[in-house]
């Protein structure tokens, strides 16, 4: 072999030797990135029948338009009251199935497990178990939890309807709007109800938040309702072997109504 092809075979190495490197460099690059979230980053799924409008603002709690609302917050009871329940709605309790009626869906039954075998197997159920903890005038709060499921219901005497929350609901003193939140492992969440207009939402925020305050506020002299919420959220930057390299609080100000 000649020393013009050895020099050419040797440029070919030091090339691909060169292409290597850059490769890496950009693949590293490229991994940094993907484990990179910053402030504009937000993750929202949204879920509602009606009408709602959803903003962010640094300046929610400067609106002398509004003001704060009066709620109810529901006590809860360490009394099961559901024989008084099945009493006064046999139709709807018969002592082992509560038969849920909602807006949107047909009816189905949510039954004590416990009683599963007095169960008619011609019957559609999801099985757990339930106590009505708290009475506010119409509304009959349930709460309940089976498998990898747990919330309230709340039967409305008015409509014989069940609603459906996440989290223990709280009540405008008009009692025409309802709503709850919560945050867990896997972000923070919000429903929202209105009776007058039947309208509902589902609100989710993926990630790490902590909740610095949350206020019902109502339109002066109107029925119109808001939701202002001061929220701070942890956003964590990683390398390309997960490991963490930097934390960042956001401060999330969001209205909805």
């Amino acid at each position: 072999m000649d020393s013009i092809a050895i020099f050419g075979i040797q440029n070919l190495i030091v090339t691909i030797l060169g292409m290597k490197k850059i490769f890496v460099f950009i693949s590293t690059l490229l991994s940094t990135v993907f484990y990179t979230q910053k402030c504009t980053d937000l993750k929202q799924n949204i879920d509602s029948y009606g009408n709602f409008n959803i903003s962010f603002t640094e300046k929610l709690f400067d609106n002398f338009s509004e003001k704060i609302a009066e709620v109810i917050n529901i006590e809860e009871s360490n009394q099961d009251n559901l024989k008084l329940f099945q009493n006064k709605f046999p139709e709807v309790y018969d002592g082992k199935c509560l038969k849920i009626t909602t807006k949107k869906y047909n009816e189905y039954f949510f039954c004590d497990e416990n009683q599963r075998d007095q169960i008619p197997e011609d019957r559609y159920t999801t099985l757990g178990k339930f106590k009505l903890s708290s009475v506010v005038d119409n509304f009959y709060f349930f709460k309940y939890s089976g498998f990898e499921i747990s919330g309230y219901l709340m039967y409305n005497e008015k409509d014989s309807l069940f609603y459906s929350f996440e989290s223990k609901p709280i009540i405008s003193q008009d009692k025409k709007f309802l709503y709850s939140y919560s945050t867990n492992f896997y972000g923070f969440d919000l429903n929202v109800l209105t009776l007058d207009h039947y309208s509902k939402l589902f609100y989710h925020l993926q990630g790490d938040f902590d909740i610095k305050d949350i206020r019902l506020t109502q339109y002066k002299d109107t029925d119109h309702y808001s939701i202002i919420m001061d929220l701070t959220q942890k956003l964590i930057t990683r390398d390309q072997d997960y490991k963490v390299i930097g934390v960042e609080y956001c401060n999330r100000k969001i209205k909805i109504n």
